[in-house]
């Protein structure tokens, strides 16, 4: 995504190839590409893997990735679904080193969950 929030490239590939094996060459085509140094990355829940993530750390990007509740470890579930929430407020849980979940509670997605 460029500086006005608008994609700047993408990539198509067979249905059959697993995306966490698409990430890192796909962001250094795009890098190439723009000529970008370390380009954050925003990317959907799909590609967190912790092998994407660990390949993400190991070249050196900031990254913002999509979690999902359930994939959460149970301390960090509990204390999300003891917070007492407000709709649209942010609620931000440091996990480990320079790695944090932040936490925005939307009271029509909370129904649905």
């Amino acid at each position: 995504v460029g500086l006005g929030g608008y994609a700047i490239g993408y990539d198509i590939f067979e249905g059959n190839i697993y995306e966490g094996h698409t990430l890192i060459p796909f962001i250094e085509k795009i890098s190439d590409k723009f000529k970008l140094n370390k380009p954050v990355v925003v990317a959907d829940a799909g590609l967190l893997s912790n092998s994407n993530i660990k390949a993400l750390e190991q070249q050196g990007y900031e990254y913002i990735i999509g979690a999902r509740l359930k994939n959460e470890p149970d301390k960090v579930k509990k204390q999300i679904l003891e917070t007492p929430f407000s709709d649209g407020q942010i609620f931000r849980i440091n996990k480990s080193g320079r790695t944090r979940l932040i936490v925005n509670y939307a009271a029509n997605r909370a129904v649905k969950d």
